[in-house]
């Protein structure tokens, strides 16, 4: 859910394992969105999912923000400890003027 006046980019994707069931899309302000992923189509895949998705948020000409959102989840296995969670990890960089 976008909660400020700002639209929302998706910048790029990478994938170590797996692909998109939904993609992302932007968002506009006040706007929301959803994505989701999968194991790979491919027959047999069993790998389970991981990789980024980085999006970008311009509040001024100068001055925008970069976050990704990082996600792993392996394919549930009996030798996986009962404490096991499925990791998601939020990164924010902020680049304001003469920053690169």
């Amino acid at each position: 859910m976008n909660k400020t006046p700002y639209k929302i980019t998706v910048e790029r994707s990478y994938f170590q394992s797996g692909e998109y069931y939904h993609a992302p899309t932007d968002v506009a302000p006040y706007g929301q969105m959803t994505f989701s992923c999968r194991n790979s189509a491919r027959a047999g895949s069993t790998s389970g999912v991981g990789g980024a998705t980085e999006f970008r948020v311009y509040t001024t000409r100068d001055d925008r923000w970069l976050y990704s959102v990082v996600f792993r989840i392996v394919r549930i296995s009996p030798y996986l400890s009962p404490d096991y969670v499925p990791t998601t990890m939020l990164t924010l960089t902020h680049t304001g003027m003469g920053m690169s």
